[in-house]
């Protein structure tokens, strides 16, 4: 059980989501598919949810500080709270 935690936690230290987002509420993932948002968005000093759609799929996306330098992750919790969601 513990060698599972183990593995999980390997794969997700070298999990990745890259995405563009314009100031419209529509984006791009990394392999190309092209997304919107559909839900008002959750900022918060911390972490960051929105869902977006891509290929009619609904995807909660989650976005913690840490993950991103603090000019990127101002600039995308500007660009969350402007978009009408």
């Amino acid at each position: 059980m513990l060698l599972f935690f183990i593995y999980q936690f390997l794969q997700l230290k070298s999990w990745r989501c890259q995405f563009v987002l314009n100031g419209a509420g529509e984006g791009r993932l990394q392999r190309g598919e092209k997304f919107k948002l559909t839900q008002k968005a959750f900022v918060s000093p911390f972490i960051c949810l929105f869902y977006i759609e891509a290929d009619e799929e609904l995807t909660l996306m989650m976005v913690w500080s840490d993950m991103c330098d603090d000019t990127s992750y101002r600039h995308l919790c500007r660009l969350l709270l402007a978009s009408k969601g």
